[in-house]
């Protein structure tokens, strides 16, 4: 039988861990995404614009999948460096 202090900190770190995957996972869709800007920056110059169509979907939907603040905050870090 877990006691209520022993409880509670399992559910901190229930918590912090859901925090933590949440975080990376922004910062790893962040990476992919500027890694898909190249991709159809390139597409467009090689003027495969069907390409570049279908490249601008998936970073749509990449995009959309986080809290627009959280995100500009990390494609501002990750874009800066």
């Amino acid at each position: 039988m877990i006691n209520s202090v022993a409880l509670h900190r399992v559910q901190n770190l229930d918590k912090a861990m859901v925090s933590f995957y949440a975080k990376e996972e922004l910062k790893n869709d962040v990476s992919a995404y500027l890694e898909l800007r190249q991709l159809q920056l390139d597409a467009v110059e090689d003027e495969e614009l069907a390409l570049a169509s279908s490249i601008g979907k998936s970073m749509r939907g990449i995009r959309e999948k986080h809290d627009n603040d959280k995100w500009l905050k990390e494609i501002n870090k990750q874009d800066g460096q």
